[in-house]
């Protein structure tokens, strides 16, 4: 995937999370529609998230019930807790599964 498109997808999905919450389902299917190298797709996913945290735009979490509950943790932490869960699925994940993306206030 070229910068420009990288860096026009991660606008796409700081969009959506200053909209609603975003799956992490969600935004694989927008980095697998765009990569024309599948097996980068979790890599690249990975990186979307990564970077939003780092620049403090978005937050990452769980729902419990119809509450959002933020992960308290680093940027590093909470890409290392995703790839763990995503690696244990064997799969893409699917909606609910893993972690919500929400924009920070």
């Amino acid at each position: 995937m070229r910068t420009q498109d990288f860096d026009s997808l991660v606008t796409v999905i700081l969009q959506e999370c200053q909209e609603d919450y975003v799956g992490l389902w969600s935004i694989v299917k927008q980095v697998r529609s765009r990569s024309t190298d599948k097996a980068l797709v979790p890599e690249l996913t990975l990186r979307i998230i990564y970077n939003l945290l780092v620049e403090h735009k978005v937050v990452a979490g769980e729902f419990k019930g119809q509450d959002f509950k933020a992960w308290n943790a680093s940027p590093s932490a909470i890409r290392v807790r995703i790839q763990h869960a995503w690696d244990k699925l064997d799969r893409d994940p699917d909606v609910g599964e893993i972690v919500w993306l929400t924009a920070k206030t």
